[in-house]
């Protein structure tokens, strides 16, 4: 993995989801940009889709509006958390590929399950070229339900849903 990184690294941008996998995205960025004395940014894409026969009262660029102070904040209260007081904080809606294009990074750390659309290793995003280091940082999908599933607690091929195997 070392030889895949870009050398000097001067600019880590981490692509985080605001979840605990998003947080440990974000540290292991963190740790990275500290060793090198890198600058660092905090990264999230709002996926705030709405479906088709969906209502919502606002137009796309008011909800953005109402929806990127807050999303600063938490990523401000994250860097505060990780101890990088000097982070800068980017909030895309439309995919993370002009966002990391504009801070113009080394290294883009992301996790390898998130939707971001970026790809592992020397990578070309919005006519920027960098190196993406997907990191795994667990499974999305072990929440109550695959918990149950992956201890054998519950079985969807049960006669009777809860029973034991």
């Amino acid at each position: 993995m070392a030889e895949s990184l870009p050398s000097p690294i001067r600019r880590v941008m981490a692509v985080v989801d605001l979840d605990s996998r998003g947080r440990e995205v974000a540290r292991r960025g963190w740790r990275i940009a500290s060793v090198e004395r890198a600058s660092f940014a905090l990264l999230t894409v709002a996926d705030w889709g709405i479906g088709e026969d969906d209502f919502c009262p606002y137009t796309p660029a008011e909800l953005e509006a109402q929806l990127e102070p807050v999303l600063h904040r938490k990523l401000a209260r994250l860097a505060a958390a990780l101890g990088a007081r000097e982070a800068v904080t980017r909030v895309a809606f439309t995919g993370a590929g002009f966002a990391v294009a504009a801070w113009q990074p080394d290294l883009v750390v992301v996790g390898a399950h998130a939707r971001h659309g970026l790809a592992d290793g020397p990578s070309e995003v919005a006519g920027w070229t960098c190196t993406v280091l997907a990191m795994d940082v667990g499974r999305p999908w072990l929440n109550l339900a695959g918990r149950l599933l992956a201890t054998g607690a519950y079985s969807p091929f049960s006669k009777s849903a809860g029973a034991r195997r």
